[in-house]
């Protein structure tokens, strides 16, 4: 057996002097696997920080073989979103991110039918399809015939050199004919690893301050009306949110039956501020959608992409925002229509390279302009409004 050097970090002044030595080292993977090398001398390394020892013979479920390690998905992502809800026929779009593995399957049980696209091996081999250290997204479509909800249970198995790891996700199927369901918006962004962020999830229920007195809400960040009240929402009222770096928001809400029949009669369309960015506070730059589909910021040149017309805008600094008419030219303006449900999309970050199934996303956290380096929060103050008021709607 050939000698095998350890090095490990540690922070020593003078050589251990036992002439040999039992090192039990824990292995990141399920159970949290023991590898014991019995070693010779321990002393300090020719890199400060070592310590260097040559190991004599090794035992435990933690050695594995090879110098690949045990899969693992910590500390990167396991398979996300872990919780979700989605209706018959419809898709949820699953992300993860495993170390040491050169194989990930997919396979799902319970009540609904489900299947990934492309079939249950979701990456494997080496290139562009590899497994080991990258961010992979599938997509998996589910079915209830039935006319309750059911649960599947989605199993992720990543096989490795040295073993292999697993990952469950939840989902709830609703039967079809259910109205969407409320919370956290089940698309995961993939982010280019700028500032350390290799995806975006939806930020879901959080404590916010609101209105001129800043008192504090729980509120579902999926909804508009849990924010700002049923749409068009308290004008001008401010949301006072400190968004994690890694989250999103998408806020559900529809322009109620009348809204655009009954606009005012002026000189320009009737608009509305739908988000603007306040100044106070305000930690960094952001990007902006309205969609029909929760979380898109996907360019509406793709196809896919469920961005309405000239409703996306990248790199909004304090007193930008997007703004919707009732009314107009959708060729130049982001209309919008009436008994419609969208979505109100913001995330801090450069969304240039996203598509409607995958691309990446560019945090703009550590970049010029901003006063959010090194955190793991921004705030982002968001206005509804000012607007052109309805008299019924102060």
């Amino acid at each position: 057996m050939k000698p095998i050097i350890i090095f490990f970090a540690a922070f020593v002044s003078a050589p251990v002097m036992a002439q040999t030595t039992t090192l039990d080292i824990t292995v990141p993977g399920t159970g949290n696997p023991v590898c014991s090398y019995i070693t010779g001398p321990v002393t300090n390394g020719t890199t400060s920080g070592h310590l260097q020892a040559t190991a004599t013979s090794s035992s435990g479920a933690g050695c594995g073989t090879g110098s690949s390690g045990d899969v693992t998905f910590g500390p990167a992502l396991p398979l996300s979103p872990q919780t979700t809800t989605v209706q018959s026929g419809n898709a949820v779009s699953y992300s993860f991110e495993a170390l040491n593995a050169t194989t990930c399957t997919a396979a799902i049980t319970g009540a609904a039918s489900g299947s990934f696209t492309g079939g249950s091996t979701l990456c494997s081999g080496t290139g562009a399809s590899t497994c080991n250290n990258r961010l992979v997204t599938a997509s998996a479509s589910f079915t209830n015939t039935g006319s309750s909800n059911v649960a599947d249970t989605v199993t992720l198995t990543c096989t490795g050199a040295a073993g292999q790891a697993q990952s469950i996700a939840n989902v709830t199927v609703q039967p079809v004919g259910l109205p969407p369901p409320p919370g956290s918006c089940a698309r995961v962004i993939p982010g280019d690893g700028t500032s350390g962020v290799h995806s975006f999830t939806s930020q879901g229920t959080t404590g916010i301050k609101v209105g001129g007195d800043q008192h504090t809400i729980t509120a579902d960040m999926s909804q508009f009306a849990s924010v700002f009240g049923s749409f068009p929402g308290r004008n001008g009222d401010i949301a006072y949110d400190n968004l994690p770096i890694g989250n999103y928001i998408s806020l559900q809400f529809s322009l109620p039956s009348g809204f655009v029949e009954n606009a005012p009669t002026l000189p320009i369309p009737y608009y509305q501020w739908l988000f603007m960015m306040g100044e106070t506070g305000m930690d960094t730059k952001v990007s902006m959608s309205i969609s029909t589909s929760c979380g898109d910021f996907s360019p509406t040149t793709i196809s896919g992409s469920t961005v309405v017309n000239n409703c996306r805008k990248v790199g909004l600094k304090a007193d930008g925002g997007v703004q919707f008419f009732a009314e107009g030219d959708p060729n130049s303006q982001c209309v919008l229509q009436d008994n419609v449900t969208y979505y109100l999309n913001l995330i801090n970050a450069n969304v240039t390279n996203v598509t409607p199934t995958g691309g990446s996303a560019a945090s703009y956290r550590d970049g010029p302009g901003t006063h959010c380096g090194g955190k793991t929060t921004c705030s982002v103050p968001m206005i509804n409004g000012p607007r052109v008021t309805y008299p019924q709607y102060p």
